[in-house]
């Protein structure tokens, strides 16, 4: 499903095509809050339990709400934070001879920094980082017994992008991030939204 990135950046890149005909230009400063589509990869590595075999890679889909705040620094440099809530995932499983060791991903929470460029009036490349959060279900399966258990994951998420402002208030986005939750847990997300600027 991370395949998919390409044509997140794809989508968020034709935005100019379908807007030529608009004249104005676009500070993308301000408060703003849009939704997007994720497609996640969640990687688990080194799962306790289950012999050689204990790599596993899952791909899903998840829906991202964010909101945020831009300053513009300069013509060109716009700086801002932004928050998101999204939903989780597949689940990811390694399994051999038997034994599972399985993590099911639900809500996650993010806050990060963005410094962005503006090449054009009606366009921004952006870089992000900050904090992740999500909440795991972790399933063991030995020898036909089940441990379930709950717990809260945090990591640094870091990414990138680009925005395209249809009009003075509508934009499209794509974006990838990616953060390690824990030395098991990694979670790559490939997203294409709409944002409405106030």
């Amino acid at each position: 499903m991370i395949k998919l990135f390409p044509l997140a950046l794809a989508a968020a890149m034709i935005a100019p095509v379908a807007a030529l005909a608009q004249d104005g230009e676009s500070s993308f400063t301000g408060p703003y809050a849009g939704v997007s589509i994720a497609a996640t990869e969640a990687q688990l590595r080194n799962a306790p339990g289950v012999g050689a075999r204990n790599d596993a890679d899952r791909g899903g889909v998840a829906v991202r709400g964010f909101a945020g705040y831009n300053l513009g620094l300069t013509d060109k440099v716009i700086v801002g934070g932004e928050v998101g809530i999204a939903s989780g995932g597949h689940t990811v499983a390694a399994n051999n001879a038997g034994n599972r060791y399985a993590i099911q991903p639900r809500v996650s929470l993010d806050a990060v920094a963005r410094v962005g460029f503006k090449p054009t009036e009606r366009s921004m490349v952006f870089g992000k980082a900050g904090w992740a959060f999500q909440r795991i279900s972790t399933d063991v399966t030995t020898a036909g017994a089940l441990v379930r258990d709950r717990s809260s994951e945090h990591g640094v998420l870091f990414g990138g992008g680009v925005e395209y402002a249809l009009t003075d208030h509508i934009g499209l986005r794509g974006e990838f991030d990616r953060v390690s939750f824990n030395d098991r847990y990694k979670r790559n997300r490939a997203m294409a939204g709409i944002s409405y600027r106030f």
